[in-house]
C-alpha cells in the first residue's frame, strides 16, 4: 500500500512547534521546551517507522516505545503549566503509571506485531483528560484574553491530536484486509486532524513570553496570570 503524501506532510508538521520556538531562543519557557521535544520525538519515531516500512519490515513494535515516550513528554509539558505542585506531581505520576501499564500490556495482552488493542485508546484518553483538565484549571484563574497565552493553544492542540487517535488502532485492526481505499480514507482523516493539532500547538509555542514577576513574598501563582508567564517556570 503506497503512503499518501498528506501523511508525510502531517508527520513533517510535528516540526512546527520547534520552528515556532526559534522566535524565543533561550527565553523559551520550560513547558514549551517539553512540547518542542514532544514534536521532535514524534518526527524521529515516524522516520524510524518509515525506514522499516520501506524495507517491508514490521514496525508495529515501535509504537510500544514511541507511545510511552511521547505520552510522558506531553504530560511533562502539561505539568509545567499546572499552577499547583499537586497538579504537577499528579501528571508526572500518571506518566510513570502509563509506562508501567504499557509494560504490563505488552507482557500479557498486546501483540507487538500488529495495531494495539488497549494501549492506543488508553494513551489517547489519558492525554485528552490531562490536556482538558489543565485547560479548565487555568481558564478558571484567567481574567484576560486567552489568545496570547501558550497553554490555551497547547492544551487544545494536544486534546485534538490525541482525541482524534482514540479509536484509530482498534479501527485499524478491523480494517486489516479491507480494500486499500477504506484504509487510506481513515489514515487521511487522521492526518488532517493531526495537522490542525500541530498548527494549534505551534501557535501556542509562538505566543509571546510574558514577563516574570519580580521576586517577593507573593508566589507567581498568586499573581494575575496576565502579569506573569504561565506556571511553566516554577520548580517541582
Amino acid at each position: 500500500m503506497s503512503i499518501p503524501p498528506i501523511i508525510f506532510i502531517a508527520s513533517g508538521s510535528q516540526a512546527l512547534p520547534a520552528i515556532a520556538a526559534l522566535r524565543h531562543g533561550r527565553n523559551l519557557p520550560i513547558a514549551r521546551r517539553w512540547i518542542v521535544a514532544w514534536g521532535l520525538a514524534g518526527l524521529a519515531f515516524d522516520a524510524i517507522s518509515l525506514y522499516f516500512a520501506l524495507r517491508r519490515q514490521n514496525n508495529h513494535w515501535l509504537s510500544y516505545i514511541s507511545a510511552p515516550t511521547m505520552a510522558v513528554t506531553a504530560l511533562m509539558a502539561l505539568s509545567w503549566l499546572q499552577p499547583e505542585l499537586l497538579g504537577r506531581r499528579l501528571l508526572r505520576w500518571l506518566g510513570l503509571s502509563f509506562v508501567a501499564a504499557v509494560i504490563f500490556l505488552v507482557a500479557f495482552v498486546e501483540s507487538v506485531s500488529t495495531f494495539s488493542l488497549l494501549r492506543g485508546p488508553i494513551e489517547s484518553l489519558l492525554i485528552v483528560a490531562a490536556s482538558l483538565g489543565t485547560l479548565l484549571v487555568l481558564v478558571r484563574q484567567e481574567r484576560g484574553s486567552l489568545l496570547q497565552l501558550d497553554w490555551f493553544w497547547i492544551c487544545i492542540g494536544l486534546a485534538l491530536r490525541y482525541g482524534g487517535a482514540v479509536a484509530i488502532d482498534p479501527i485499524a485492526r478491523l480494517l486489516i484486509g479491507d480494500p486499500q481505499p477504506v484504509v487510506l480514507s481513515a489514515l487521511t482523516v487522521k492526518a488532517v486532524v493531526d495537522m490542525a493539532a500541530y498548527l494549534l500547538i505551534a501557535r501556542g509555542v509562538w505566543c509571546p513570553v510574558l514577563p516574570q514577576p519580580s521576586s517577593g513574598p507573593s508566589s507567581p501563582v498568586s499573581l494575575p496570570s496576565r502579569l506573569s508567564s504561565p506556571p511553566s517556570a516554577q520548580p517541582w
